[in-house]
């Protein structure tokens, strides 16, 4: 059987006339027209049905997002790059497990840090300088090379590039990208 996109206008009217009865005191209820109980009942049958609707549609949005979420994560872990998120203050606030082959750190550590935490002073004013610039502008950039240092010490070649995120109103949040390890290629 197949639903009607369009909502009838009469179960509005119960909606608002179930109200109505409902903030009643209970005195007044008992003298309530046998129509209007009727009516009462034929609307919570119908608040009903929607509840149920709505019910079933949050529950499937819900296994959709975990679906998403669960395929996201699967990426992150088999990649070989690096994949983060930063806000708007260019702190961490996701960092993905291989941050660890690549600079030694455990995902943890880095939350709350920013990338600049993890460069030598000198790169880090370099790139810091670009770095505001996108962000002023709230440009997407890739290809950023810069140097970062390993847990151990040792250095380590980087090549970053995102994107801006906004939330639901538009408002800019952070840069969500990704890092790949080019000291290979940098050294040759």
């Amino acid at each position: 059987m197949k639903k009607s996109k369009a909502k009838p206008k009469r179960p509005i009217k119960l909606r608002k006339r179930t109200e109505e009865l409902l903030n009643k005191n209970p005195a007044v209820i008992k003298k309530i027209p046998s129509r209007d109980v009727c009516n009462l009942l034929e609307g919570l049958q119908i608040y009903q049905i929607e509840l149920e609707t709505y019910n079933n549609e949050l529950q499937k949005a819900h296994e959709d997002l975990r679906k998403s979420e669960e395929r996201f994560r699967n990426l992150t872990e088999i990649t070989s790059d690096w994949i983060w998120e930063v806000d708007k203050n260019g702190f961490y606030t996701y960092v993905s497990p291989k941050i660890q082959d690549i600079l030694g750190y455990e995902p943890e550590e880095i939350i709350g840090k920013t990338p600049f935490d993890l460069m030598p002073p000198a790169e880090a004013n370099r790139v810091s300088k670009f770095f505001n610039s996108i962000v002023a502008s709230r440009k997407t950039f890739d290809c950023l090379e810069n140097l970062n240092l390993h847990k151990n010490g040792h250095p380590v070649v980087l090549e970053t590039s995102g994107i801006p995120t906004f939330d639901a109103d538009g408002e800019f949040i952070g840069y969500r990208g990704i890092d790949r390890d080019i000291t290979e290629e940098a050294n040759s």
